[in-house]
């Protein structure tokens, strides 16, 4: 009887997680599908923070991050290009409601 509750109690866990994490991938599809559809522009900086590429153990490939300030508050996000440089001026896209959701703006 005891193993049998003790499953029910791991097999409810794993629910509860795979529910959640289907919810978070639906929420950021959202997210950004919100972003294309209404999307706030500024400027911003490329910095000297590095986002190294998974499975580059030679080459040491990577992408810098950009930031922009919104209402005193600075946010960042990855450049997703190894042709920016420290400094280079970029134009980002972010969503209104939730600045922390951006973008390059791409032409």
């Amino acid at each position: 009887m005891l193993n049998r509750n003790k499953n029910k109690i791991i097999l409810t866990v794993k629910i509860l997680l795979i529910q959640s994490f289907l919810q978070s991938c639906v929420n950021s599809n959202n997210d950004y599908e919100q972003l294309q559809k209404n999307p706030v522009k500024t400027k911003a900086v490329i910095i000297n923070k590095k986002y190294y590429l998974p499975n580059s153990p030679v080459s040491h490939e990577f992408y810098y991050y950009y930031q922009f300030d919104i209402g005193g508050r600075t946010f960042v996000g990855n450049s997703g290009s190894s042709h920016f440089k420290v400094g280079d001026s970029i134009e980002v896209e972010y969503l209104k409601t939730n600045p922390e959701i951006n973008a390059i703006f791409d032409k």
